[in-house]
């Protein structure tokens, strides 16, 4: 079974969807036991990919924060500054961060509402 992770933010999303592969921050710990997930973005968007856990980030001690800037070039953001305040404008205060490698391993799908001419979505070109 795979677990589902959301992307709220337009420049990790950008960055995935471009590149096939992207670093996030979470607030929470995610469980999936077997690396598999499905993306989403929106109510329509649905990618199958994979996941893994890279670590916890204590974002109240700078040389944690400063460990990010292994990961700055692939998460869509252009400094580690901006990611983290992409971070807390998702999550408030909350802390720890963990972070996150998320590739794609299928076409992203749109998944449009359900018509008779169209019950299962259909995949972007």
């Amino acid at each position: 079974m795979a677990c589902v992770i959301w992307f709220k933010h337009l420049k990790a999303l950008a960055y995935l969807l471009t590149h096939g592969e992207v670093y996030t921050l979470r607030g929470r710990r995610k469980n999936c036991p077997n690396g598999r997930v499905i993306v989403r973005a929106g109510r329509y968007v649905s990618i199958m990919g994979s996941i893994e856990y890279v670590g916890v980030i204590d974002l109240n001690d700078p040389a944690q924060v400063s460990r990010l800037n292994n990961y700055v070039s692939k998460s869509g953001f252009s400094s580690v500054e901006e990611w983290v305040e992409a971070y807390k404008e998702l999550n408030g205060n909350r802390n720890p961060a963990h972070l996150y490698h998320v590739k794609l391993t299928s076409t992203p799908t749109i998944l449009l509402p359900e018509t008779p001419g169209n019950a299962r979505g259909f995949r972007l070109a």
